[in-house]
């Protein structure tokens, strides 16, 4: 059983609230009973003498659907085997499969990179392999949901693949064994500038607090004096990570944050409760609108307690709390009993939930604000508020002349780049990651996509020489050195880690950097 931001365990708080409910029933709520009753007559008409046959648990099926669906709230909802496998991916990181990031290129399945320490690295998968057969079935025309369906299932059960490596002739064929899988949710951490450590916290799941501790750690063993946390575009995830990562940076009982729900066992205050590891290093947090649930919990508690500085755009704004009530073992209810709100009491729901409206879509400036530890102003509701405004690169001039040349063709352009990026690593003609792109490069990629039959004029060409030879290098850097590379390439080019970079350079300590977010406030 589960409790969600997108999901907290908590099994003895959803059987006390099933038995409470159950004593309800028992206790008598006769016109209800005379409802249910209802509900079973009509399915029985419906499925006996309907035009068209429908059976009775499909009718029961449609049934609890159609009631969620008119309580207007996105978060609940009744959850089928395959939509309860996913959220748990989701929360927990944990699937069982062979270990790959895959996407579609040209109608085929491509591998972006195998997960270190999986079967797929074992094995000797490389990225630009092309998955065409699983099991038997090719995989042409495959959505990429497809095939990781089809590469996932049980512990310990083959599966079988053809793969299409470029500058293979012959087909190779893998069989290897599903395993347990756990997806990092630190996606790329790097020092940057010699003395700021970088660390993508990509998912809040299982583990990620003692992963973040680590990469931290690393991070201050080799230089890292002050810290810049990416919690961009990311969705959320277990609130127990989250307030354990928040521990991370708080002092003891300071607090964390205060979930609340119409029955008392859902409210509850989560405080800190370990020794700060890093009590004296800068914290800057970057968030944008994509930033949600168990990451907007994080960045709230590091701003209501003057931790650190948040750098971005208003977050997404899901102040809500979700628990997940099992039907068996392949069905559940997924469904919003509470709302969370910061150590201010701050919630940061955007609009409302169901029918009833909280918070209206107002500007910063019509809401009223609270005061953090350290006596900054911050606003209420609407999502969380960073302390500086950094907008998120918008396309230039050339980026946007070509895109629309490219009149809807932007993943035929994205499927070039993959097949460029895969023939020159089978040609193993470039070597150093830090290249620059030629003219040769971009011209050898025109070639290409003439050949596909994307044409664009000269001058869209060389107004568009920029951002081409960006996407151009991305793609080289994932195909021919790995992801890391791209990563770290692509993190060189973010116009707002640079600006944080810069400001993390100009302060010594945490009120200093506080001193420059209370200016901006």
């Amino acid at each position: 059983m589960r409790h969600l931001l997108s999901g907290i365990t908590v099994g003895a708080v959803a059987f006390s609230m099933a038995v409470w409910l159950t004593q309800r029933r028992v206790e008598g709520q006769r016109g209800e009973f005379d409802r249910a009753n209802q509900l079973d007559e009509v399915i029985e008409y419906v499925s006996s003498v309907y035009v068209d046959s429908v059976t009775q648990p499909d009718l029961y099926e449609l049934a609890i659907d159609g009631m969620l669906r008119q309580l207007g709230d996105p978060y609940t909802d009744y959850l089928a085997e395959d939509e309860l496998r996913a959220l748990s991916t989701s929360a927990t990181g944990n699937y069982v499969g062979i270990g790959v990031r895959i996407e579609s290129s040209d109608g085929l399945i491509t591998v972006v990179t195998p997960l270190a320490g999986t079967p797929a690295e074992d094995a000797g998968m490389l990225p630009g392999d092309r998955i065409v057969e699983i099991d038997g079935h090719a995989t042409f025309g495959w959505t990429t949901d497809e095939v990781a369906s089809a590469l996932r299932g049980s512990e310990g059960e083959p599966v079988r693949m053809v793969v299409a490596r470029p500058g293979t002739r012959v087909p190779l064929n893998f069989q290897l064994v599903r395993t347990n899988i756990h997806v990092n949710s630190v996606r790329h951490a790097e020092l940057l500038n010699g003395n700021v450590g970088y660390v993508w916290l990509e998912t809040v799941s299982e583990n990620s607090a003692e992963e973040l501790r680590e990469h931290i750690a690393n991070l201050r063993a080799a230089g890292a004096e002050e810290l810049l946390l990416d919690l961009r575009s990311n969705p959320g995830g277990l609130l127990t990570e989250a307030i354990a990562i928040s521990d991370l940076f708080l002092d003891p009982g300071d607090v964390v944050v205060e979930t609340r729900g119409r029955d008392e066992r859902l409210t509850r205050m989560y405080e800190a409760s370990s020794e700060e590891p890093w009590p004296d290093m800068p914290i800057v947090v970057l968030v944008n609108e994509f930033s949600a649930s168990a990451a907007e919990i994080i960045a709230g508690a590091i701003q209501d307690h003057d931790r650190g500085l948040l750098i971005g755009a208003p977050t997404f704004g899901k102040g809500l709390v979700q628990t997940v009530f099992p039907f068996g073992r392949d069905r559940a209810l997924k469904i919003t009993t509470g709302r969370w709100y910061t150590p201010l009491g701050r919630s940061i729901q955007r609009g409302g939930v169901g029918r009833r409206i909280e918070f209206d879509d107002s500007t910063a400036q019509d809401r009223d604000t609270v005061q953090t530890d350290g006596a900054q102003p911050i606003f209420r509701g609407g999502g969380i508020q960073p302390d500086i405004q950094a907008e998120t690169a918008t396309q230039d001039d050339g980026e946007t002349l070509f895109v629309t040349a490219l009149r809807g063709n932007v993943q035929e352009f994205r499927d070039a780049l993959s097949a460029f990026a895969i023939r020159t690593r089978a040609e193993s003609t470039l070597t150093d990651p830090d290249f620059s792109v030629s003219v040769e490069m971009r011209e050898n990629l025109r070639q290409h996509l003439t050949e596909q039959g994307i044409r664009v004029s000269n001058a869209v060409w060389r107004a568009a020489a920029p951002y081409v030879d960006r996407e151009v290098s991305y793609r080289l850097l994932r195909y021919v050195f790995g992801s890391e590379a791209e990563l770290t390439r692509r993190t060189a080019d973010d116009v707002v880690v640079s600006a944080a970079v810069r400001l993390l350079n100009d302060i010594e300590t945490t009120s200093e950097l506080l001193q420059l977010g209370g200016a901006a406030r």
